[in-house]
């Protein structure tokens, strides 16, 4: 499954035959509609705290990352 968010530009979704396409378009519209709800509950909230996102990206890239590698 692909999806691809430009900004400027509607959503494009791929998939190995047009449903698989559909399938991935519908979940990418269900993720959106839900990040937007939970935007609405408190659109003051804070962002995620910086060490918090560095620990996150740090998990899957560089020297360091171990999300999903071989051990």
């Amino acid at each position: 499954m692909r999806l691809v968010l430009v900004r400027g530009h509607g959503r494009s979704t791929m998939g190995c035959d047009p449903a698989a396409a559909v399938v991935a378009a519908v979940a990418l519209e269900v993720v959106a509609e839900t990040a937007l709800l939970t935007q609405l509950l408190d659109p003051g909230g804070p962002l995620l705290p910086p060490f918090l996102t560095q620990r996150h990206f740090s998990r899957k890239h560089g020297a360091g990352a171990y999300y999903g590698q071989p051990r």
